[in-house]
Order: structure tokens, then sequence, then C-alpha cells
């Protein structure tokens, strides 16, 4: 009874006309509603349209007025911002993030965990009231943020964990409100760039911050194992996340992480340095974004797991073995874009059924840049009219099956569209970009890429 009539109370207090300043789109294509709250930050507010599913809110957002852009960074999570939305599953909030308002997520009833990030101060009156299922709070600052007594309310302090860095755990006990919470865990962090630093929760490496990375010897520590500072748990980390804001990733950074199956890379990186994810090999959707300009060597070798390997259209050089024994791949693509294909670059990819190469003119690759990998079966299929080139290049002429199937504009490429560069990277084709969302999920990504193919292999 007592839920239901807290419940109740704060339906009343939201019940009041929306307003906001401005709407902006993610980069999910979700509307975020926002106030301002100075010259140059906001809040994120509600809308008429409630907050549902996954949502990523940006570190800072443009404002377009009569052809004048002003840019704010996005400060605080407003008062009510996602009240009610019970649909609501996860929210990603940046690192800008200072303040999170009254009942901001009151009545999320879906919602399972929430990433205070690193400058979060203030967490107000009743900011997670009414999320009964919230089961992990992870705390990336240094310190403890002041959070009022109601800011959990209804919040099971006896199931629900909360993370904090280690060696702080002595100081949110400390703190009246946090040691309500029965399960306050330390994780392990620490550096790995000048404004790099990593965290290892719940066995996800997470890389935040911005610019490089450092490099790694693979076999620098006494017993011979990686040298990066997370080798102790090298064998348990399952999930790999480079956050936005990081541009390059140094060499063998996650070499030898062998539990790893999953791995989200950032729309900011430019630059993956050698061996950096070498057989890391249960791996399976490898999605390189649509801003990497090349593929150092053996950068993804031995990613044994891997179904399709997708080079997007900003790469210009593939490096030597840099897919090597990618044994479970069944097709290959590979952008106008590339100039270049060292040696052993796709050799011991032995299950490969089709290689799509988009440039009407073959690129530079070195002889065995194919190797054995299932040639005599394997289709090479190549721009309608380059049957011929592609047959006398070398590196190329490996492949017994040379079908000119391809669309002849270079500028139209399919990857575009599964990597974050929208195809033939016209702004203005956004709705024809959409059809590219095979599965209607909302997203464009590995699974359409994949399904594209079977219907290429079907037809």
């Amino acid at each position: 009874m007592k839920k239901l009539l807290s419940c109740t109370f704060l339906m009343l207090l939201c019940a009041c006309a929306y307003a906001y300043d401005f709407v902006v789109a993610n980069d999910d294509s979700v509307n975020i509603y926002f106030n301002k709250v100075s010259s140059n930050t906001v809040a994120v507010t509600s809308g008429p349209e409630l907050y549902k599913g996954r949502v990523k809110i940006p570190a800072f957002v443009i404002e377009e007025v009569d052809g004048k852009k002003e840019r704010f960074n996005v400060t605080t999570i407003g008062e009510q911002a996602f009240f009610g939305c019970r649909e609501l599953t996860s929210v990603e909030l940046p690192i800008s993030i200072v303040t999170i308002g009254d009942y901001a997520f009151g009545d999320c009833i879906n919602l399972k965990s929430i990433q205070i990030p690193e400058l979060v101060v203030n967490i107000n009156e009743g900011a997670f009231v009414g999320c009964d299922e919230l089961t992990n709070i992870y705390i990336l600052a240094a310190f403890a943020p002041s959070a009022v007594y109601s800011a959990f309310n209804s919040v099971d302090k006896s199931a629900c964990k909360v993370w904090v860095r280690e060696g702080l755990k002595s100081e949110f006990r400390a703190d009246p409100v946090w040691d309500k919470f029965e399960n306050i865990i330390e994780y392990p962090f620490g550096e790995c760039g000048p404004m790099a630093t990593w965290t290892l929760i719940d066995s996800c490496l997470t890389i935040w911050g911005s610019g490089e990375t450092y490099n790694y010897d693979p076999c620098t520590t006494a017993s011979g194992e990686p040298s990066y500072p997370w080798y102790e748990w090298w064998r348990q980390i399952d999930r790999i996340i480079v956050s936005e804001g990081i541009t390059s990733l140094g060499e063998g950074i996650f070499i030898w992480c062998k539990s790893a199956t999953k791995l989200t890379l950032p729309s900011t990186l430019t630059y993956i340095h050698q061996y950096a994810f070498a057989y890391c090999s249960l791996l399976q959707d490898i999605v390189i974004p649509n801003s990497v300009k090349a593929i150092e060597e053996g950068v993804f070798c031995s990613a044994t797991k891997a179904k399709s390997i997708i080079i997007p259209p900003s790469v210009e050089s593939i490096g030597y073995a840099s897919f090597w024994n990618c044994h479970s791949a069944k097709m290959i693509y590979i952008p106008a874009s590339v100039k270049k294909i060292e040696k052993d670059a796709f050799v011991r990819c032995y299950e490969v059924e089709n290689v799509y190469a988009r440039a009407k003119t073959p690129c530079q690759a070195a002889d065995y840049s194919f190797g054995d990998s299932n040639n005599e079966v394997c289709v090479l299929h190549v721009p309608e009219g380059s049957e011929e080139a592609y047959r006398n290049a070398e590196g190329w002429n490996d492949f017994k099956n040379i079908v000119g199937d391809l669309p002849t504009d270079e500028d139209y490429d399919y990857a575009g569209y599964f990597t974050g560069g929208g195809g033939n990277n016209n702004d203005d084709d956004d709705d024809d970009a959409k059809k590219y969302d095979l599965n209607d999920d909302g997203n464009v990504n590995a699974t359409d890429v994949m399904m594209l193919y079977n219907y290429i292999l079907s037809h």
C-alpha cells in the first residue's frame, strides 16, 4: 500500500505541461529534449515522447537558430527528465554530467543499472525513487557523490550492488546514504593513456577519456604475460568497451583477451595499432567504425569466431596478417577506399565463401594476401567490367572464381551503412539509409550486414 501511495504521489507531482527549449536527435536518432541552464550549458528534460529502450545522452549539443550554431555542454539530468519512462531499460550518461536532478529517473521500473559518471557531485531528492528493479549502481567518480536520503527510496538496498573504485569503500561506508546499501564492491581501475583511464567492472573492461592509449608489450611481465595493467584479470574479461573520445588504441592493448566475446568501438577512433586485438579468439561481431584510417599489422589475427570481416570505407590500408587465421569468417568486404593490402592479411580464412571488392581498379595486394583462404571455391565479387583487371592483378589472381556483379559506382558503398558512414555519405539520404535497417530494430549494425550477405547468397 505504501508503495502504491508513493507512486501515486509521484505521478501527481509529474502532471505538468512539457516545457523544453530545443530538441536534438542523438547518434541513435533518439530525440533528446533540453532546457538551457546558462549561456553554454543545458539540462536534459522531458518531452512529449517518453524515453524508452536504450538512451544515450551526448556530452554536448549544437542548437542552430537562423543559421547560427551554438554549442552547449550537457551538465544536468533535469528534474523529472525521465520520470515515468517505464519502458526505459538503460541510459548512458556522458562524463559532462554534474547533477542528477529531483525525481530524474523516478518510476523507471525497468531500469536495472545506472552508471554515475566521474564528475557527478549531486544526486538529488527522489532521483531513483520507484526504480524497484535497480540492481547495479556503477560509480566512476574518485569520491562519494553527495546523495540526499530520498534519492534511492524503494530501491532494494539488500539486493542492489554499488560498485566503487578500489580504495573508496571506506569513504562510501562513512556516508549515511551510501551506507544503507549492503553490497558495496570495489573494482580495479587505473591509467592507460595520457588522458585515458580503465575500469574493470563485472567482467567488462572499459576504456574512458580522450585521445590515445599507451602501447603494451605482449610479453614483459615476470610470468611472461601481457604488460597492460589489467593482466591479472585478462582471462575473465568477457566484454570490451572503448568509450567515445578515444582516438587511438595502442599496440597490444587487448592482446590475448581470450574470453572477450563482445567489442564496442567509438566513432572517434581513427587508429588501431598493431596486435591490439590479436588472439581475442572469441570475438564474434567485429564492427570497425567508419573513422579508422588504417588496420595495422596483426590487429585482429586469430579472431577465430568472427563470422564476417567488414572493412569500412574510411580504411586506406590493411596491414600484414591483420586478419590472419580468422577461419570462421564466411564473408570479407573490402571498400573502394582501400589502396593497399599487405602480405598474409587474410591467410588461413579457410571458410570464406565470398569476398566483395568494391574498387573498379584492383588495389595493390601483395602476393599471398589471401593465400590459402579457400580460393579454389570462394567467389570474388567485383564491379561489372572489372573481372579481367582482377584476374591479372597480383594477389587477386589467386581467386579462381571472379564475378563482375557489383555496381560500378564506387562512391556508393554498402559498408558505410553498417559502420556509421551512411552509404554514399550524403547527409540528405537519411531516409534512404533507413531501408538498410533490415530487421527493423532501429539500428543498422552487424546483424543487418549478415542479413544482406545472406540475401546476396540466396539470389
